[in-house]
């Protein structure tokens, strides 16, 4: 399986995961993406919403400061960092 493939069967099962309330399913599947392609934005948002949802707090904080190392102008993940007091917290 090539890695562009093998990426969007990843991504795939994550959404169906995350839309069935299968968060922990579809954090497992966003790492998988993640190991192909360590830079997907993308993935690394979603990964900091999953673990939102999981309130894994310092977890989430990681991926959402991975985001803004890649782009710094990525207004979700500073609107997470700056909005959420759960996430300011060490």
């Amino acid at each position: 399986m090539d890695a562009d493939y093998a990426k969007t069967v990843h991504l795939n099962l994550a959404k169906d995961y995350y839309e069935k309330g299968q968060i922990d399913n579809a954090i497992e599947e966003i790492k998988k993406v993640l190991a192909i392609d360590p830079t997907d934005v993308q993935s690394l948002r979603n990964l900091g919403s999953f673990y939102l949802l999981k309130k894994r707090y310092k977890e989430a904080k990681i991926e959402f400061n991975k985001v803004l190392e890649r782009d710094p102008n990525d207004n979700y993940a500073r609107q997470m960092l700056s909005d959420r007091s759960d996430l300011s917290e060490e």
